[in-house]
């Protein structure tokens, strides 16, 4: 449809390339399409890096409460993602924190924080332990054991987790809205009140 010369849905008018036009013209949706090149970068490097670092502290020795911190990284891929939305916003309600491209952000830490861990966790249970320890016998001390071995062999797994964010939870694009069989353009969301 977006294709399509014409003003209506169901009949085609002719292939061009206007509506593009009209779109990258349109200074609203183009802050919108900057306001989510910055939530997605930034939310998806915090969460990866959370992502690494609940992984490698899980991987190590057992500590108390070890399943508690297992299933909480584990919950919002059970909850229904309105709920944790909700949840989310209620949250910040409750600490008065005003809503902002940061919440957004924080939002989507705390949803891609678990697809992120579990490929990494996955990848940290399949390394092999003689590696790390070869290492360690030929006296490399712990920060240089992990940055020569452990780090490339988590790397797959690290870039994986980073991978699944653009299919997972907020991918959902504005389309345009019709009425009487005539497109008119969806105009973003602001995340601020103020517009």
């Amino acid at each position: 449809l977006s294709f399509n010369s014409g003003q209506s849905a169901t009949l085609w008018a002719g292939f061009s390339l206007k509506w593009y036009g009209v779109v990258a013209n349109d200074p609203e949706i183009l802050r919108a399409a900057k306001n989510s090149l910055i939530v997605a970068t930034s939310a998806t490097v915090i969460a990866t890096l959370l992502a690494t670092l609940a992984a490698l502290g899980m991987h190590g020795r057992p500590f108390r409460g070890q399943t508690m911190v297992s299933g909480v990284l584990g919950l919002p891929l059970l909850i229904p993602d309105i709920v944790s939305a909700v949840a989310i916003l209620m949250f910040f309600s409750l600490i008065t924190l005003k809503l902002s491209l940061f919440t957004i952000m924080i939002a989507h830490v705390v949803f891609c924080t678990p697809f992120a861990y579990m490929p990494i966790r996955a990848r940290l249970q399949g390394m092999n332990p003689a590696l790390l320890e070869a290492a360690a016998d030929l006296y490399a001390p712990p920060w240089k054991v992990f940055w020569k071995v452990s780090f490339p062999l988590l790397m797959p797994g690290i870039l994986a987790g980073a991978c699944r964010f653009p299919g997972t939870k907020s991918n959902t694009a504005p389309s345009p809205s019709r009425r009487n069989g005539k497109a008119r353009p969806a105009k973003p969301q602001s995340a601020s009140p103020s517009g």
